[in-house]
């Protein structure tokens, strides 16, 4: 079943709800995966939202415990998956 969402603009949504995991990085906020959709969602430092697909599981535990896991998600995530621009950063 959907949960209602409320958005960053205040606007319910029907979107499930994401459970997202702080990361340490000076370009990634935060991390969150659905292995039902095998999708990725990252929260950036600039406020910017994405989505990445397909991402398995291993990947995503592999980004969030990399040492580096702004490089890690450079390598590869970046450029190597579906992106979906969920939020603009913020200017």
């Amino acid at each position: 079943m959907a949960k209602k969402v409320i958005d960053s603009t205040g606007k319910a949504t029907n979107e499930f709800a994401w459970t997202m995991v702080g990361v340490i990085s000076s370009n990634l906020k935060s991390a969150g995966y659905k292995p039902a959709t095998k999708t990725l969602r990252i929260l950036f430092q600039n406020g910017g939202v994405y989505q990445y697909s397909p991402i398995t599981r291993e990947e995503y535990m592999s980004l969030i415990k990399a040492e580096s896991v702004g490089k890690f998600f450079n390598e590869n995530i970046k450029d190597n998956t579906d992106l979906t621009v969920v939020k603009e950063e913020s200017k």
